[in-house]
């Protein structure tokens, strides 16, 4: 019998970031920070033991989908965010490409 998991993307605006939370456990985040009225996403990390389990991507999908939700343009800094937005789609927010990307 497999066990099931929880797993929830919340902002956590005091620390700066988005909290990938695997059963109550931090497990990955992304950071960001406001830069006027854009909203820069700058790092994702995720817990190594959970690299290449879609971890990421959830995180990656549950931050943008909030942001949509708050009408937020995004400036992607973070390379993997930059690459699953241009692979995935914007998930409904407005993205103002950094120079150079």
């Amino acid at each position: 019998m497999t066990q099931e998991h929880t797993t929830v993307v919340a902002r956590n605006d005091a620390a700066s970031r988005y909290e990938y939370l695997s059963d109550g456990e931090l497990a990955g985040f992304i950071e960001f920070r406001q830069d006027g009225a854009v909203t820069v996403l700058t790092h994702t990390e995720v817990e190594p033991g959970l690299h290449g389990t879609g971890a990421a991507r959830e995180l990656a999908e549950g931050a943008l989908e909030n942001l949509a939700k708050l009408d937020a343009t995004v400036r992607p800094e973070c390379s993997y965010l930059s690459r699953f937005i241009r692979r995935e789609g914007t998930h409904g927010v407005t993205v103002e490409w950094p120079e150079g990307h």
